[in-house]
């Protein structure tokens, strides 16, 4: 589930840092892949996992690729975690 755990990372980053806001994300998401899943798509068991774990890999595929890998995180706060800042000559 590294591929989630993306996803999930972005919006915190996105959402300026609200735990709540990705809470209720992440809350949502549990409930579209255990409840949709089954009114989406009706086959076996296996075939919703797989089938809903592609649509992650490629949502968060997407979403790393897009933002360069930093998923949403600012310049500013890249190069302060880095230990290298402009800020400071």
């Amino acid at each position: 589930m590294f591929f989630a755990r993306a996803l999930f990372v972005w919006f915190y980053n996105v959402t300026a840092f609200s735990v709540l806001l990705v809470a209720i994300f992440h809350a949502s998401f549990d409930g579209a892949f255990n409840q949709l899943s089954h009114d989406v798509v009706p086959a076996s068991s296996t075939a919703r996992f797989l089938i809903f774990s592609a649509v992650i890999v490629l949502a968060a595929t997407t979403v790393i690729i897009a933002t360069k890998g930093q998923l949403g995180r600012n310049k500013e706060a890249v190069e302060t975690h880095s230990g290298v800042s402009d800020a400071n000559p």
